[in-house]
């Protein structure tokens, strides 16, 4: 997770979409990209 922390949150990649691949599939989709914009 510290990974996923220190990407989201430097400033040169902010503007810069982002993909999520999940093995899941669109199931964890929501709980997933829900996390990651928590941790921005």
């Amino acid at each position: 997770m510290d990974g996923f922390k220190a990407m989201m949150r430097h400033p040169k990649l902010h503007t810069i979409p982002k993909y999520l691949e999940t093995p899941n599939g669109a199931t964890m989709w929501t709980k997933e990209i829900e996390l990651l914009r928590s941790i921005y």
